[in-house]
């Protein structure tokens, strides 16, 4: 049986190359973990810099402005309770609907195209779904808006979920 002979100078080599290896090793791993978790604070810092943003430029002075689209929509929508009103008259109404909705898009929403896209859209298709509902239930002959139940239902009911959607969409983007 052959064996192996190995000297003390033998043994303290492949002792120093081992060591060697390992701490090269070390030292490649420290590098990519420094390099992921840089990158990765970098990429939190960068959003929560971008929700900083709309939290101070849009929010904080143009949330306003959000609140009082639904006020004036409730303004706007009133009269319905009331009285039967004719095919003019709702037009008209929903003529200032529609003037409420582009007062929204130029003093709010269009703000929020300038930190997202995808926000932008989403609360624009959420107002715009809004005042496509009050206009059917306006027109709808089978709805009876003077009754209350009726008009909380169909027209209290869905401005309250609109505006839930929206503050929605704006917490979970800065979550």
């Amino acid at each position: 049986m052959d064996c192996i002979n190995f000297n003390n100078l033998d043994l303290d080599v492949i002792d120093k190359i081992s060591n060697i290896i390992i701490a090269f090793l070390t030292l490649i791993f420290t590098i990519y973990i420094f390099v992921f978790t840089t990158r990765k604070g970098n990429a939190q810092l960068a959003k929560d810099r971008k929700t900083d943003s709309l939290k101070t430029i849009i929010l904080e002075h143009n949330l306003k402005n959000l609140f009082s689209f639904y006020e004036n929509i409730l303004i706007t929508m009133a009269p319905l309770a009331s009285r039967k009103h004719s095919d003019f008259d709702k037009q008209e109404l929903n003529n200032q609907l529609q003037n409420d909705l582009k007062d929204l898009r130029l003093r709010f929403t269009d703000l929020l195209l300038a930190v997202d896209g995808n926000l932008y859209e989403n609360v624009k298709k959420c107002s715009d779904v809004l005042i496509d509902i009050l206009t059917e239930k306006m027109f709808e002959e089978n709805i009876n808006l003077q009754n209350k139940s009726d008009y909380d239902n169909n027209i209290i009911g869905s401005i309250s979920q609109s505006k839930t959607e929206i503050i929605k969409i704006l917490y979970e983007y800065n979550s």
